[in-house]
């Protein structure tokens, strides 16, 4: 997919592509208001002038922190025809937010985890924002360590 195929289909569905600036080589952003204080982010890796694959999820703000299930669209054809149906999905999600917070804390949202090119492999799964190491040494601890099996992580378009 193209910058151009992009913005040809994301673009009149409502998406405004935020400029990258310096940046724009590695990625490109697209958002839309969702409702509320929501907005749907469609981002886009480039691998020279392509980019494999375009994830759409939710978002807050625009730092692009993604939360609930990521849609991975992975060619120009999928995007067309399920871009219509992942929005009103996405759009139904807002109205449960119970089911984007994570079950065990109840305060923070899930996100997608998934493997990094060569780290350890898992399947992706939503782990509550507050899965990280904070600290070091002795003082370690996870402030949270909520899964949520209630929707799918990530939903794979092709």
């Amino acid at each position: 997919m193209t910058l151009d195929d992009l913005k040809a289909i994301l673009e009149p569905a409502g998406f405004v592509h935020q400029s990258g600036g310096m940046l724009e080589h590695l990625s490109s952003s697209f958002i839309k208001p969702a409702g509320g204080h929501w907005s749907i982010g469609a981002h886009a890796g480039w691998e020279g002038n392509e980019a494999p694959y375009v994830d759409i999820g939710l978002m807050l703000d625009l730092r692009g922190a993604t939360i609930g299930t990521v849609h991975r669209v992975t060619s120009v054809a999928a995007l067309r025809s399920k871009l219509r149906e992942i929005i009103t999905g996405l759009e139904a999600a807002t109205t449960q937010e119970d089911l984007l917070k994570c079950p065990e804390c109840g305060v923070r949202w899930v996100a997608l985890k998934e493997p990094s090119a060569g780290g350890k492999q898992f399947t992706p799964f939503l782990s509550c924002q507050g899965m990280y190491k904070a600290r070091s040494g002795k003082e370690k601890f996870i402030p949270c360590r909520g899964i949520s099996r209630r929707i799918p992580a990530l939903v794979i378009h092709g």
